[in-house]
């Protein structure tokens, strides 16, 4: 073999030897990376730090595979090393090592645009600089962090002790502001007992309490905080107050007065359930006989049942979240009762929030509708496409219920005004008589009158569309009879709301020909109107209106059963017994069946103090319906 053959052969030799220093590179990071592990685990974190840089500088080498690993190995390596440095200065209490950690922080994140590794190098970065109370700088990261990883499962940890810096540095609207979203949108947090406590101090802070008052004991000047929120409108605040004030000083002289606040709100959002239970709370821990009255009567108005069978917000889970959306929504604040209403109805969290199926038709609905009336008040493109999102999901995923009529309705309305605020769209005036032509597919028709109102305002809006497409097309010229004119007239009077005008035209048209079919659904549909106008008035505490609009759908439908049951609830509350007995009994010769008419008169009775009529009331509406808990309530009141 000569020489040249030698040469050769040791060059082989050589490179292989090379190769191999080169190639074994990978497992020697995947060795240094397990044994820095298990140091970590075992809170060894120099030794853990140590066998990382060695990790991270074996990675380096040429022939190195770390993908199996991570992707971006040595950036994994070194938020892990600043781990280390933040667990050893929370250990020994040596801001030096928090600074070597923050240091190799803001490097790494110079070298690495790995979505998952800035989530967490940004987070450490805000602990770290909480931990050396830099309370400043820590609250700019934990801002930078929710904003930009909304989606991180950190943010509601992030919002707690945002919430602390902002509560700490006297920023009370802020602080209240990151407690408030994790009481919203984390539900099942362990922070949310924490910023519940919280909310009502920084409320009261917020509220810049007088000198005047620091003689007061807490429970006095939370009251009086919440009393400040109620008046200025506030509603949510003072509602939040006033549940602080029953969670924190339950032994407090007010608590009764506590009590009376909260159960009026529950009342006024419409959910008479838990206003009967914060009215039953407010008499149980009461001790001034003269308000006994007042609050007797409070509880035995939440005993009243009006019909409520077309309702849409007749919902029996309405926890505290649903509470705050209908106050947002009563006081139009629309796009904030929007978003809340939309989060509520998100499938994934239905079982952190408790909800039923019921409670999603419930927020999907008025999420769609709150959109809307958001979009139209900001002509804002946008909310228009949050309100369709929220409606059509609402359509497609629960079709066989009730309002379904009403959501097409409200959906056709969105791209309406959408198509009015985008130049007159032709494609948005197509959408609309679209949507009409679903509905007419995929709606019940039912004897309801309501069902013909919607229906009705939805043929409306696609004659309206089809002029818009095509404004020059004019229908072949036809001979109308007087008594059709007069109908046509009235039809336009009543979608402008002119419900007086409209009734003369169905009346004379009647008087021309008295069987003329379109007359007598014109005048249906005014009544109808008219129920609904009652129910408005109704549901926003206005009971003379109520009274006169009940009473004129009566006047025109002498057989609508509910107007007559929720006229004798208004003379109940007027506590005119007598006239309120008459108009249900009216009710009940229209129809025996009729639980609430029952149920209502037994209410009548129990006012009057003639018990065994008012059980005999109960007893008749559980006949017709065992499970109908609100006269089984009444029965057991009249037994007790």
């Amino acid at each position: 073999m000569d020489s040249k053959t030698y040469g050769i052969i040791g060059g082989v030799v050589l490179v292989i030897g090379l190769l191999h220093i080169f190639l074994g590179s990978t497992k020697s990071t995947e060795r240094n990376y397990t044994q820095a592990e298990t140091l970590f685990q075992h809170r060894r974190y120099q030794g853990a730090i140590e066998k990382y840089q060695k990790a991270i500088k074996a990675s380096q080498k040429l022939g190195a595979r770390t993908k199996h690993i991570h992707k971006d190995f040595p950036t994994l390596a070194k938020y892990k090393i600043a781990l280390c440095y933040e667990k050893l200065g929370t250990k020994n209490n040596n801001s030096r090592y928090y600074s070597k950690a923050i240091s190799l922080i803001d490097k790494t994140l110079t070298e690495t645009v790995d979505y998952k590794h800035r989530e967490n190098l940004y987070y450490l970065w805000a602990q770290i600089l909480y931990k050396k109370k830099e309370y400043v700088q820590a609250e700019l990261k934990y801002s930078y962090f929710i904003n930009n990883f909304p989606n991180s499962a950190l943010v509601v940890e992030a919002l707690y002790y945002d919430g602390k810096i902002n509560k700490d540095l006297s920023r009370f609207s802020d602080s209240q502001s990151s407690f408030q979203r994790i009481i919203d949108e984390f539900p099942s947090s362990k922070y949310r007992s924490e910023a519940e406590f919280y909310i009502p101090e920084l409320i009261v802070a917020k509220n810049n309490i007088t000198n005047s008052l620091e003689s007061q004991t807490e429970d006095q000047r939370t009251y009086d905080t919440a009393l400040r929120a109620l008046a200025s409108g506030d509603i949510y605040e003072s509602y939040q107050l006033f549940i602080g004030i029953i969670d924190q000083y339950p032994e407090s002289p007010l608590i009764s007065n506590v009590f009376e606040k909260v159960g009026d709100m529950y009342y006024e959002a419409g959910n008479t359930v838990n206003a009967r239970q914060y009215f039953e709370n407010a008499i149980s821990t009461n001790t001034d006989n003269d308000r006994n009255h007042l609050l007797k009567n409070k509880y035995n108005r939440t005993l009243l049942r009006p019909d409520t069978a077309e309702r849409t917000d007749d919902t029996k889970v309405m926890n505290e979240r649903f509470t705050k959306a209908i106050f947002l929504r009563k006081k139009e604040e629309y796009l904030e009762a929007a978003k809340l209403f939309e989060t509520l109805s998100n499938a994934e969290e239905t079982s952190n929030f408790g909800l039923s199926v019921h409670d999603s038709i419930y927020a999907l609905y008025w999420g769609g509708i709150c959109y809307f009336k958001a979009a139209k008040q900001n002509e804002d493109k946008t909310l228009f496409e949050n309100a369709e999102e929220l409606l059509k999901r609402r359509i497609v995923d629960y079709r066989d219920t009730s309002d379904l009529i009403s959501t097409y309705f409200y959906l056709a309305s969105t791209y309406w005004y959408w198509a009015k605020i985008d130049g007159n769209d032709p494609e948005k005036y197509k959408s609309v008589i679209d949507t009409v032509n679903d509905a007419e597919r995929k709606t019940k028709r039912t004897s309801n009158t309501n069902y013909d109102n919607w229906y009705n305002q939805l043929q409306d809006l696609k004659l309206n569309a089809e002029r818009k497409i095509n404004p020059y097309h004019q229908p072949t010229p036809r001979s109308i009879r007087p008594e059709e004119q007069l109908v046509k007239q009235g039809r336009l009077h009543l979608i402008s709301g002119e419900l007086n005008k409209a009734m003369k035209d169905a009346m004379e048209s009647l008087k021309m020909d008295p069987s003329y079919n379109p007359a007598k659904q014109l005048l249906n549909q005014i009544a109808e109107r008219y129920y609904e106008r009652g129910w408005t008035f109704f549901s926003e505490s206005l009971y003379d209106y109520a009274i006169v609009e009940f009473e004129k759908c009566i006047e025109i439908a002498g057989r609508h059963k509910k107007a007559y049951c929720n006229l004798g609830v208004l003379n109940i509350m007027n506590e005119d017994y007598t006239t309120a007995i008459k108009v249900l009994k009216k009710a009940i010769n229209i129809d025996s069946n009729f639980k609430e008419a029952h149920y209502n008169i037994g209410i009548a009775y129990l006012r009057q103090g003639q018990f065994e009529m008012a059980k005999d009331a109960a007893i008749t509406a559980l006949n017709i319906d065992p499970n109908y808990e609100e006269a089984k309530t009444l029965r057991d009141v009249i037994a007790d």
